[in-house]
C-alpha cells in the first residue's frame, strides 16, 4: 500500500487549516468573560467587521437549505454562511448571515446561524442570536422549528457539559427530527456531529465511527456534499486511517478550493 504523496501534502495543508480553527476556539471562556454588555465586539471580532457587506463568493462548497423567506438574496446569503459553517470560517459565516438579514430582517434562520458563527467566540452573544431567531420564529416551517429547538438544545448542553443528559437530549431531538425528515442532509451532518463527546462539537473531534455512518448517508444522497467530505476527513485521521480520509481529502480540496 503506498500514499500518493500530492494528496498527502493536502490532507497536512487541511490539517493545518483546522489547527488553525482549534486555536481560534481556545479563547472561548475569554471571550466569554468579556462579553462587552455594549455589544461593539464578538469575542475579539468587531461587530463593525461582522456587519460589513459581504459578496456572493465561489468555490466554498455549496450547501442548501431552504428557510422561510421570500427574498432570493436572502436565501442565497444564508447557504453562503451556512457553507462557512461547515468549514469553520466563523467570521465569514457571520458575515453572510447579516447579508440576509439585510434582505430580510426577519429570517429566523439567519439568527440560528449567528448562533452557531459566535459560539466559538462568544456564548453570550451566541444566546442572544437564539432569543432573536425565537421571537422570529411563529409561522416558519416545523422542520425550521426542530432546528431552533435543536440549536437550543445544543446551547443549553454548553452551559454545563458535564451533565451527558443535555447532550443526550440534543441527539434525541435529531433523531426525532430524522424519523421525520429521513433524508436531510442538514440534520444527517448535525447527527454525525453530535456523535462527538462533547456538546461544543463542530465536526473535527470525531472519534467514534459511528459518526460516519452519518456522513456516508449524506454522500449516498449528495456525492458532491463538501462538509460531509470535510467531517469524513476528520472521521479517519483521528482513527489512524489515513488511507480512507485521502479520498475525502481530494474532494474537498476539489469542491471547495477557495477554503
Amino acid at each position: 500500500m503506498s500514499f500518493d504523496r500530492a494528496l498527502v501534502k493536502k490532507l497536512l495543508a487541511l490539517a493545518g487549516c483546522c489547527v488553525i480553527s482549534w486555536l481560534a476556539l481556545c479563547p472561548l471562556s475569554r471571550a466569554q468573560a468579556g462579553h462587552s454588555e455594549s455589544h461593539q465586539h464578538v469575542g475579539w471580532i468587531p461587530l463593525a467587521f461582522l456587519e460589513r457587506p459581504i459578496t456572493l463568493q465561489t468555490g466554498i462548497g455549496s450547501i442548501h437549505e431552504q428557510v422561510s423567506t421570500s427574498s432570493k438574496e436572502a436565501q442565497e446569503f444564508y447557504d453562503q454562511g451556512l457553507a462557512y459553517l461547515e468549514s469553520y470560517f466563523w467570521a465569514q459565516a457571520a458575515r453572510s448571515f447579516y447579508e440576509a438579514l439585510h434582505y430580510d430582517p426577519k429570517l429566523a434562520m439567519a439568527y440560528v446561524g449567528l448562533s452557531y458563527a459566535y459560539s466559538p467566540m462568544d456564548f453570550p452573544a451566541a444566546e442572544t442570536a437564539m432569543v432573536r431567531a425565537k421571537s422570529l420564529s411563529s409561522g416558519i416551517s416545523d422542520r425550521e422549528q426542530r432546528r431552533i429547538q435543536i440549536r437550543a438544545l445544543q446551547l443549553n448542553a454548553m452551559l454545563d457539559p458535564s451533565k451527558i443528559e443535555r447532550e443526550l437530549a440534543v441527539r434525541d431531538a435529531l433523531d426525532d427530527a430524522l424519523a421525520a425528515y429521513p433524508d436531510d442532509v442538514v440534520f444527517l451532518l448535525l447527527r454525525g456531529v453530535a456523535q462527538e463527546p462533547s456538546p461544543f462539537a463542530d465536526g473535527q473531534g470525531c472519534i467514534d465511527m459511528q459518526a460516519a455512518t452519518f456522513f456516508n448517508r449524506v454522500l449516498a444522497l449528495d456525492p458532491n456534499n463538501f462538509a460531509a467530505h470535510h467531517f469524513l476527513i476528520h472521521c479517519y485521521e483521528n482513527n489512524g486511517l489515513l488511507q480512507d480520509a485521502l479520498p475525502h481529502a481530494k474532494a474537498y480540496a476539489e469542491l471547495a478550493p477557495n477554503v
